[in-house]
């Protein structure tokens, strides 16, 4: 199995259609009605789905069939899941100086 280069966020910003639709067939819900919240503000699907969602189309996007890309994702591992992704840089946030890279930037 290939990791990927490509953050959970700027992926998720990346879905398309036939993402969607994909998504939709293997999960029974849409990688946007993943992403939607109900009225109390929560999400119906755990965090771990939606990571396995968007592993699904980051194995797509490299070519495996949906069959292929569904049975990686199915695969695994919870402690996989924390690993498949990079680990997401922290923004640098000049006028909050409890941030590590805040701190080098201040005057």
């Amino acid at each position: 199995m290939t990791r990927t280069t490509v953050g959970p966020r700027e992926l998720a910003a990346s879905v398309n259609g036939f993402d969607d639709l994909a998504v939709a067939k293997y999960f029974g819900k849409s990688f946007s009605q993943m992403a939607s919240r109900d009225e109390n503000g929560e999400r119906d699907v755990d965090g771990s789905v939606s990571l396995r969602a968007l592993i699904f189309i980051d194995q797509r996007r490299q070519g495996a069939k949906d069959a292929a890309a569904w049975q990686t994702c199915m695969e695994i591992t919870i402690t996989e899941l924390g690993t498949y992704f990079p680990a997401e840089e922290d923004e640098v946030t000049p006028d909050d100086p409890a941030t590590d890279l805040g701190k080098d930037s201040m005057p």
